[in-house]
């Protein structure tokens, strides 16, 4: 995480971003695939925001189904839950052009890489209600 926060650094200075990172698991893995894994989706916490709102994001762990997972949670604009499957297809971007940046291939990576690492990843999320991003490895 902290590598990620690190890489990003720029990015969160110029969003105003409040990130706050709380206890977390250790995870054994590769260790330049799992920082690629946390970037995409940090980068993704603090790019789907309303216009002019501060970026808040908590990476933490939680309990699902017996399991820890590790938690990303936003502020942000949320998405519906029948796109949420739609979000891990690479290209497949959930907004027209222009409205926000990039290609639609962050959460594909993300989901790609904890995929090699054995885990789960999984989305819960309603429109204007942010964004939780859940994993385990």
């Amino acid at each position: 995480v902290a590598a990620a926060l690190e890489r990003l650094r720029p990015r969160i200075e110029e969003a105003g971003a409040k990130i706050t990172v709380r206890d977390l698991p250790e995870v054994n893995g590769d260790f330049r695939l799992m920082v690629r894994a946390f970037y995409n989706l940090i980068d993704n916490a603090m790019k789907f925001q309303p216009p002019g709102q501060t970026p808040e994001i908590e990476i933490g762990m939680a309990e699902q189904d017996g399991k820890t997972a590790i938690v990303i949670a936003d502020n942000g604009i949320g998405m519906a839950p029948e796109r949420i499957a739609q979000a891990f297809i690479i290209l497949r971007r959930l907004h027209p052009d222009g409205v926000y940046d990039g290609r639609g291939v962050g959460l594909t990576f993300a989901k790609k890489i904890i995929d090699i690492h054995g885990g789960d990843i999984w989305i819960e999320s309603k429109p204007g209600e942010g964004t939780r991003v859940f994993f385990t490895v």
